[in-house]
């Protein structure tokens, strides 16, 4: 892949192109379709090539995810298929509708348009997510593992309680304070991409907390106090950049619950389609 050159723009953007082209041909297609069969259908000739197009499309959109787990299959690069799931997914929308004549209902047949729709839609989302993902984690840093957040807030834990220790009450009651903004579990951690504050002081906020703290603490004590703040500051920094990572992969992480699971169930639908149609037709 050349430098700036991402998924969607690969190879000169190739697979847009072709994609475009193919739209271009199915419009057309249609439009004389329209011209010879008044009244459009799956059932209609057109019809059923425009199905056995969309379902050989499908069936390519869904062996990507065979081909990004082999390492040893060569037929095409990883990155083209990849390019080529994301434009053709779109078009399986288009060939869907022309298939039906563009007449849904409530059925099982429109069912699987329906449930399309949503898987698409959902990787769009997805393509988002994964041109933006670098990008966005790398505002915080480096990538933070829960072992070493568990590790590193044991460290500042212990830091705080050392210089806390033998204070005066003042003291000790701050300190408990900035320990009792902890960290998330693994299984608190999905929520926290639905929250608008984590319950993390910025640094302004910190500093107008304190102020009476300043006033009221023993000046024998001033020095172990700024080595506290910065303590604090350095747990609050270390927690924010920890929660936003967080959040930025659960993001992802929805995308692939909703993406993967409703292929699979959209590919069962559409077998359920043509078993109906082959039962009930003969075709």
């Amino acid at each position: 892949m050349r430098k700036n050159e991402t998924i969607i723009s690969l190879r000169g953007s190739l697979w847009l192109k072709i994609s475009i082209a193919v739209f271009i041909a199915l419009v057309i297609s249609y439009f004389f379709y329209r011209i010879s069969e008044p009244r459009p259908g799956g059932g209609t000739t057109f019809g059923l090539v425009y199905g056995f197009i969309g379902l050989g499309i499908f069936a390519l959109l869904m062996y990507f995810g065979v081909r990004k787990r082999s390492y040893v299959n060569n037929f095409g690069t990883l990155k083209d298929w990849l390019s080529f799931h994301i434009y053709f997914g779109v078009i399986m929308i288009i060939i869907t509708a022309m298939h039906a004549g563009f007449d849904f209902g409530f059925s099982i047949h429109s069912l699987a348009f329906y449930i399309m729709i949503i898987v698409v839609v959902s990787g769009i989302v997805g393509t988002h997510f994964y041109l933006n993902l670098p990008a966005d984690l790398e505002k915080y840093g480096d990538e933070i593992s829960f072992a070493f957040a568990d590790s590193e807030m044991n460290t500042l834990i212990n830091r705080i309680k050392s210089v806390s220790k033998e204070k005066s009450a003042v003291f000790q009651k701050r300190a408990e304070m900035i320990i009792a903004s902890g960290m998330p579990g693994k299984n608190e951690a999905f929520w926290i991409m639905f929250r608008k504050k984590y319950g993390v002081p910025t640094e302004s906020e910190y500093f107008e907390s304190i102020k009476d703290d300043v006033v009221n603490i023993p000046k024998e004590e001033s020095e172990d106090f700024q080595k506290l703040t910065v303590l604090a500051l350095q747990k609050f920094d270390f927690q924010r950049r920890f929660l936003n990572q967080i959040k930025i992969k659960n993001k992802l992480r929805i995308w692939l619950v909703l993406h993967l699971p409703l292929s699979i169930v959209l590919s069962f639908v559409i077998l359920i389609h043509i078993l109906i149609v082959v039962y009930y037709n003969g075709i």
